[in-house]
């Protein structure tokens, strides 16, 4: 998993500790991060898309792909849609990590 600029506002510790207790096969470990990865990396993307204007959709693709840590993507958001994009991320994130967890458990 690579550094994101949104990452400090994803309860990852919780959800590790739910997989860990159904999952001990280190390669399943590494697979299920993996999804759970590629879901939140989607999905943020999608709630970013949603509320940036879709004029500036093409430079924040740039600006991510050459700095994709940089939390001065936050303030870029935060600029260009005039909303709190770490509210909506923290949203989104709970929700995504609700979701997961749920079905982890039903495992």
């Amino acid at each position: 998993m690579s550094k994101l600029f949104w990452d400090h506002l994803i309860a990852f510790e919780t959800l590790e500790l739910d997989i860990k207790q159904v999952i001990n096969a280190p390669e399943e470990l590494d697979e299920i991060r993996n999804l759970i990865d590629e879901i939140l990396h989607h999905r943020i993307l999608g709630i970013i898309f949603d509320h940036l204007p879709e004029e500036h959709h093409e430079e924040f693709l740039n600006l991510f792909h050459e700095a994709p840590f940089d939390t001065k993507l936050i303030n870029y958001i935060n600029e260009k849609s005039g909303k709190d994009i770490e509210v909506v991320i923290k949203m989104e994130a709970d929700l995504i990590l609700t979701e997961l967890t749920g079905d982890i458990k039903k495992r």
